[in-house]
């Protein structure tokens, strides 16, 4: 509204009009943006905690990685003797049998020494192969659930970016906004008071 131009009105009271318009809409602009100043400060103190709770998780994997980096500089030695083992357990499973072994002996004392030594070492071999065999599995679902884990943390993270940012603008708008109605109230409110003055 210009206030220039109008036939019988005193200027003050077309400018007094359009304060009180300004005022009307900054009272309203103020009225809309307090809801969504109050979900945004709700909004922060979720952000937080959630930041809270993604930063737990971040140190949780990062000692998930060291853990898996020693697990796999042990098992790398490990790997190399479950390779041994596993080819002198099929070679004994291939070689003579037992009854080879129980010809070719003389007293019955070698024979029972012998087969126990070879039950012994076979019983060993099968749980070291069992062991090694699952610390290996273990370490290979926890490389796949460290790389889900942090999928799923970064998807987390850049939606809660996301939905902050958004209400962060969308109150900046509102403030800028109100800033702006707040200058043209005290522009007009300067220039009603001249007015005033000159009568």
């Amino acid at each position: 509204m210009d206030c220039s131009g109008l036939v019988g009105e005193p200027l003050y009271t077309c400018l007094g009009r359009q304060i009180d318009e300004l005022q009307k809409q900054l009272s309203m602009s103020q009225q809309a943006t307090a809801p969504l100043e109050a979900q945004l400060v709700s909004l922060d103190k979720q952000i937080k905690s959630i930041q809270s709770q993604i930063d737990g998780a971040n140190r949780k994997q990062r000692a998930l990685e060291a853990s898996i980096a020693a697990r796999e500089e042990d098992l790398a030695s490990s790997y190399a003797l479950l390779a041994q083992k596993l080819r002198e357990y099929y070679k004994r499973l291939r070689s003579s049998s037992g009854i080879t072994f129980l010809l070719s002996r003389v007293s019955s004392g070698e024979i029972s020494r012998g087969l126990g030594y070879r039950e012994a070492a076979a019983n060993q071999d099968r749980t070291l192969i069992i062991r090694l065999s699952g610390e290996i599995s273990g370490l290979q679902k926890d490389k796949a659930d460290l790389v889900a884990s942090k999928t799923r943390l970064a998807a987390l993270q850049g939606s809660l970016d996301k939905q902050a940012e958004f209400f962060r603008t969308e109150v900046k708008k509102a403030k800028d906004f109100q800033a702006s109605l707040s200058g043209k109230i005290a522009s007009l409110s300067v220039l009603q008071q001249s007015v005033l003055s000159q009568k």
